[in-house]
């Protein structure tokens, strides 16, 4: 799915969280509204004061609120990258610092203390810098642990709620087919495809290639490039990147 943003067109998972949503909670979609405390990835409702007295709401995007507060930490950082694919490089970057590069790192500096020439007059000073530079990375790698569990958290939620979950429901009894699909982290409205004598037979796939083009038509952008093979490409990156972080996905 893609976003005009600035005049361009541009892939969603590549446009900030919170300009994303935005575009989302325009196109015409129920929004899931939430509170930080039951999970922090939907949406909510506040209102501000004018200095005249007057009230307006506007809505603020949780996703970007999954991180906790007040924590301060020396290495990590705990502030959104923007965007998703951002989010996915930097948990990459983060799961390859902690399981390949400050291992490593800590093992070659235990090495080289093995070596050192105890008649050395340097001997001391090697001996403590050394140690000092092992602290400093075990520290990195708490942090980075750290700041990689809410990351891989806020990538997954993510993911989750921009791909559309779409299922053909074949209903004999009342001569009907729908489609229920759910974005956005709440389910929509169901889509009524036809009646069991003129689209029974269709297979699954038609039916839902059938779902998607009436979804482009009802509502704007990003829904309105909406593609089957999208979703597909979209869940298959992501649990590419569950298996890699080891991030077990929850079903059902």
């Amino acid at each position: 799915m893609e976003v005009k943003v600035g005049g361009s067109r541009s892939k969603i998972r590549n446009v900030d969280t919170d300009i994303l949503f935005g575009y989302v909670e325009r196109s015409g979609v129920s929004m899931s509204y939430s509170t930080s405390s039951s999970g922090g990835i939907g949406s909510a409702e506040r209102t501000v004061s004018s200095s005249k007295g007057k009230e307006s709401s506007y809505t603020v995007f949780l996703i970007n609120e999954l991180f906790p507060k007040n924590v301060s930490l020396e290495y990590g950082n705990l502030k959104p990258c923007g965007n998703l694919a951002e989010e996915m490089g930097r948990t990459r970057r983060l799961e390859r610092s902690i399981n390949n590069h400050i291992p490593k790192k800590i093992e070659r500096l235990q090495n080289e203390m093995k070596v050192l020439d105890k008649k050395s007059p340097q001997y001391k000073r090697s001996m403590k810098c050394r140690r000092r530079k092992i602290a400093d990375e075990k520290v990195k790698l708490k942090d980075y642990r750290y700041e990689l569990k809410y990351r891989k958290r806020l990538v997954y939620n993510c993911s989750q709620l921009i791909i559309p979950a779409i299922y053909i429901i074949r209903r004999p009894k009342y001569n009907r087919v729908i489609a229920k699909w759910r974005f956005m982290g709440k389910t929509q409205k169901p889509i009524h495809l036809g009646t069991m004598v003129d689209v029974g037979k269709m297979s699954d796939t038609d039916l839902k290639e059938r779902a998607i083009r009436m979804i482009r038509n009802r509502f704007s952008q990003p829904l309105d490039t909406l593609t089957l093979k999208w979703i597909k490409d979209e869940n298959n990156r992501l649990n590419d990147w569950c298996e890699r972080m080891g991030y077990k996905i929850r079903r059902g």
